[in-house]
């Protein structure tokens, strides 16, 4: 009886070293990903071919650049904190989930092979879907990991003043942005097309980021303010979940809509640059406050 005690309790500490791991190792293996696909796409060496269009092309780069300069080295302090069994690491595994997800579909099944006004690239992007794919697979194991390490002493006191304030700026931005994505749809619906033009360029890609957007972004947005206004506590890991989101996309907007305006392309907007800088920014503010990931003290800790 003795010996199967020890044996279990045995089992427990390997399973428990294999659960720090295993994540660390998926994390720091995404950073090194997210590298390789943007030195090798169309910021870096243009080893990778997207059959797209001169716009999905410069998103693509705006994407790339955001991944090599923001969402890898997260990806990166993730690994490093999570191996070191850091309580904050959860933290950091669960900011670029969704994106990661959103990501690895976009370089998979974005760009247009069935679009015959792109037959003339010679368009190779296919043969790396499996490093397209990893960035998928992680972001659904780190996500699904780190929201179960989320409790509700993580979820520090706010006033209501500021939870008043930041559903106000969440939700109203927010609502915008579904509103945008709504009509851009029934505008495709009811002329074959939009004024902007990308859907008749980039069907595919159109379709792609709408359909994410309604389905993921939009819904789990609402849902969040929800759970933040009604079960902060015992949702928190849900509500960060969708800040992180949120954020990561609409600072992976704001890239791809710089790259956009500085190679004149004709579907930039600046109108568009500065709502998501806007939106990025409240939702920063947030996120901030309700994991206080910056702290001198925690950043002292990070390092130690």
């Amino acid at each position: 009886m003795v010996f199967k005690l020890d044996l279990v309790e045995n089992n427990n500490s390997l399973s428990t070293q294999i659960e720090h791991i295993i994540p660390g190792v998926i994390a720091l293996l995404t950073a090194l990903v997210l590298v390789i696909i943007s030195i090798l796409g169309p910021l870096g060496s243009k080893n990778i071919i997207y059959r797209t269009s001169i716009t999905g092309t410069n998103q693509l780069i705006g994407q790339d650049l955001i991944n090599l300069i923001f969402i890898a080295p997260i990806c990166l302090i993730a690994g490093v904190l999570q191996l070191r069994k850091h309580r904050h690491a959860k933290f950091y595994l669960n900011f670029p989930g969704i994106y990661l997800v959103y990501s690895g579909l976009v370089y998979a099944i974005g760009s247009e092979w069935g679009n015959p006004l792109y037959d003339s690239l010679e368009a190779n992007s296919h043969h790396f879907v499996w490093l397209f794919l990893y960035l998928s697979i992680s972001g659904v194991i780190l996500l699904i990991y780190s929201f179960s390490k989320f409790t509700t002493e993580d979820s520090p006191l706010l006033s209501k003043k500021f939870k008043r304030a930041s559903v106000f700026f969440w939700g109203g931005l927010l609502s915008i942005f579904a509103i945008e994505r709504v009509f851009t749809i029934n505008e495709v619906i009811i002329h074959g097309t939009n004024a902007s033009t990308t859907y008749s360029v980039a069907p595919m890609l159109f379709w792609m980021i709408k359909c994410f957007d309604l389905i993921f972004m939009i819904t789990i947005g609402y849902l969040g303010i929800y759970l933040y206004l009604f079960h902060y506590k015992s949702a928190y890991g849900f509500v960060i979940t969708t800040l992180g989101a949120l954020l990561t996309m609409g600072i992976a907007v704001v890239s791809m809509q710089f790259v956009m305006l500085l190679n004149d392309d004709p579907l930039s907007s600046v109108f568009r640059t500065l709502f998501f800088i806007i939106a990025s920014g409240v939702v920063i503010s947030i996120y901030l406050k309700m994991t206080n990931i910056l702290n001198k003290e925690l950043i002292k800790s990070y390092l130690r």
